[in-house]
């Protein structure tokens, strides 16, 4: 089976999972509650399934096989990704995900047709509370996912460390877009590993193969390959949003721009400009009111610089060493072209 065909096949069957068990938490809850379930259940099915098929992919090469304890792990990562992305969106302003309006979009704009008092505030705290269910949810499927106590106690300590990492790396992330801060690449590519490698890639990885009894040996190497494909992943994610479009990555281009956000590309653009050009580019970065057109001439002038060329190398490294632990890894030969079909896939995705 080739890696497209796999990927449909697993997110249809966590897309039905997931859905089944907002619609049970959905029909317990009672018709004022109900509608926050059937929210979350359309706006987590929209999103491609990544890191829940990731833990049935870890699981499969191991042995294991996908049954409702595997799908509960699967659908438990979507959740976790679904809170985070939530949350997010509020901090960075982002009012669409995925082509759609995001969570707290949709309830300010609810707020307004109820007329409430403050219509942002109240999408805002209403994102929030969306966010914080679907992480807990996600950790009561987690707790489902293994009989065995020892399993079950591994998975639950390196979830709850895991997601700590991503709060830490959200930490630094808002922390250098919102002040003069200049971080350095080393610092940048902590923060990336922090707030993405962990848990996209590693923390699945790691618990399918914790689900399928595989040893220490293996599942430390799946760490270590999971933190270098989430890197990449960040990388590629930070380049789709200045030279993607709006209708592939789903909001819109340049918003790392208007944020300021303190990615690989700025930290190299500001490297290798003039000191005119860095001047001009001040002035632009945090700038809420960009207009497309503007971003585009930001786009030439990280072109001029040869920085993607710059961004590929660096991916290009990452790649190379994804792949020898891939080959070192004690699995068969078709979970293995999975994986080798995952790196080139993570290292040259367009959406």
């Amino acid at each position: 089976m080739n890696l497209a065909d796999y990927f449909s096949n697993h997110k249809k069957d966590i897309a039905s999972h997931l859905t089944a068990y907002l619609r049970e938490k959905e029909a317990a809850s009672g018709k004022e509650l109900a509608g926050h379930f059937a929210r979350l259940a359309e706006f987590a099915v929209r999103g491609k399934m990544l890191r829940g098929i990731f833990v049935i992919l870890s699981c499969e090469a191991y042995g294991g096989r996908t049954d409702s304890s595997v799908l509960n792990a699967a659908t438990a990562m979507e959740l976790a990704h679904s809170s985070l992305l939530i949350h997010d969106d509020i901090m960075d302003r982002d009012l669409l995900r995925r082509g759609q309006a995001t969570i707290f979009a949709q309830y300010i704009t609810e707020a307004k047709k109820d007329k409430v008092s403050s219509p942002d505030l109240y999408g805002q705290a209403m994102g929030i509370l969306s966010g914080d269910l679907a992480i807990m949810m996600g950790y009561e499927l987690l707790a489902k996912s293994s009989s065995n106590a020892e399993s079950a106690q591994k998975i639950a300590q390196v979830s709850a460390k895991e997601i700590q990492q991503v709060i830490l790396g959200q930490f630094l992330d808002y922390q250098f877009g919102q002040t003069n801060e200049e971080p350095s690449e080393g610092q940048i590519l902590q923060m990336y590993m922090l707030k993405t490698g962990g848990y996209t890639f590693a923390l699945p990885l790691v618990i399918g193969a914790i689900l399928a009894g595989a040893d220490h040996k293996e599942i430390s190497q799946l760490d270590s390959l999971g933190r270098n494909l989430g890197t990449i992943f960040q990388i590629k994610d930070d380049e789709m949003g200045l030279f993607g479009t709006e209708e592939f990555i789903g909001k819109p281009i340049g918003t790392d721009i208007r944020e300021n956000k303190k990615t690989l590309i700025r930290q190299l653009l500001f490297q290798k400009a003039s000191p005119e050009e860095k001047k001009h580019l001040d002035s632009l970065f945090g700038n809420q009111n960009l207009t497309q057109e503007v971003v585009k001439k930001v786009c030439d002038l990280i072109d001029s610089h040869q920085i993607r060329e710059a961004i590929g190398e660096r991916v290009n490294k990452l790649s190379q060493e994804a792949r020898q632990i891939i080959q070192k890894l004690n699995i068969a030969d078709e979970p293995r072209k999975l994986l080798l079909h995952l790196e080139e896939y993570n290292r040259s995705r367009v959406s």
